[in-house]
């Protein structure tokens, strides 16, 4: 799944959807059943943020019906950011009934699961305020800056949000082509604009930019950039 991650990074969803086509007719061909939830979850965060929504959705509800533990936790905040708040809180009171003793699901993923229900409810207040407590588990996963983020951006903190936002695009550690961490870098531009940082913001979204310069033209979200952008330049 490398190559679909690869291209949806670089704003290619044509690519991105036939590398995922690819990667499970490869799969099934193979009787490797077990990796095409895997497969789903990988491709419910490329249409939650460049495709379609309620393909995600799906893709999410396809993806929850073969995991556990961690996987199942990650999946479930790309339920919640799809607006199935619903599954994704089955996932919590399934899981924790499960293992209730896993530490790494109560202090780390359970809350930011919490923080995206929160976010799509339209509590951003209530979606910070879960993930608010930094953890040692951030050293090597970016998904608890990436949700503090999105809350202070939606909060309307954008010196706050530019914060967490670049830490996720600079952070090492696991998920390297996440896109997750790809979104941080036009947040992080969106953050540093509403922070009132004009120079930091353009420079942000040259980034962005250079980084989607093969991105698929007709993608809305590449539109919505560009725009952003060109409204910076103009003032």
């Amino acid at each position: 799944m490398g190559q679909a991650e690869v291209a949806a990074y670089r704003g290619q969803l044509k690519k991105a959807r036939e590398f995922v086509r690819q990667g499970a007719d490869s799969a099934r061909k193979n009787n490797l059943q077990y990796a095409l939830p895997s497969i789903s979850g990988v491709h419910c965060y490329i249409e939650l943020w460049l495709g379609d929504v309620a393909t995600a959705r799906s893709l999410c509800a396809e993806s929850l019906k073969s995991v556990d533990a961690e996987p199942a936790a990650f999946i479930a905040i790309g339920s919640a950011l799809a607006g199935d708040l619903a599954a994704a809180q089955a996932v919590v009171t399934k899981q924790s009934a499960q293992h209730p003793k896993n530490s790494v699901l109560n202090n780390f993923w359970w809350p930011i699961v919490k923080s995206a229900i929160e976010l799509k409810r339209g509590n951003p207040a209530g979606a910070f305020e879960a993930v608010k407590t930094e953890t040692n588990y951030e050293k090597s996963d970016v998904a608890a800056q990436f949700m503090r983020g999105l809350a202070l951006l939606d909060s309307h903190k954008g010196d706050e949000a530019a914060v967490q936002f670049k830490s996720v695009v600079t952070a090492n550690g696991r998920f390297p082509l996440w896109i997750g961490r790809c979104m941080a870098r036009l947040h992080y531009a969106r953050a540093l604009a509403m922070a009132g940082e004009t120079a930091g913001a353009r420079s942000a979204y040259q980034d962005f930019l250079a980084l989607w310069k093969d991105a698929d033209p007709e993608l809305p979200l590449l539109k919505q950039a560009k725009a952003e952008y060109a409204k910076l330049t103009t003032n």
